[in-house]
């Protein structure tokens, strides 16, 4: 892996992922991967796990809301994008499977490219 991947998937995408969990409350902040890793096999369940999570992942672009907006081609059937929700860019999808498959937030850039490789 090239050293500018790495530099912006450690600090843009883990990163980013490491100042929402520090934004979450505390109490929150415990069970917060849990829960966005039960939804990361549907997306559209990102809206279920509670808007304490999923309102501060929109605000921090990790998600968007794609439900309403106006389709101009047809989305491609890929894991992070669901019918009401899509991660704004496979990396952060990829950074949070690898960490909800270490259960810690905890994770290298090389975790992330041997999530998406799998």
């Amino acid at each position: 892996m090239g050293k500018g991947v790495r530099k912006w998937l450690g600090e843009r995408i883990i990163g980013g992922i490491h100042r929402f969990a520090q934004d979450l409350p505390g109490e929150r902040r415990g069970n917060a991967l849990e829960k966005i890793s039960t939804a990361l096999d549907n997306v559209d369940d990102i809206g279920w796990i509670g808007p304490c999570i999923w309102k501060p992942m929109l605000r921090r672009n990790m998600i968007i809301y794609i439900e309403a907006a106006d389709k101009i081609s047809e989305l491609s059937r890929e894991p992070w994008i669901g019918k009401r929700y899509a991660f704004q860019i496979p990396a952060y999808y990829y950074a949070l499977r690898a960490m909800a498959g270490k259960r810690r937030w905890e994770i290298s850039p090389e975790d992330v490219i041997r999530e998406a490789m799998d």
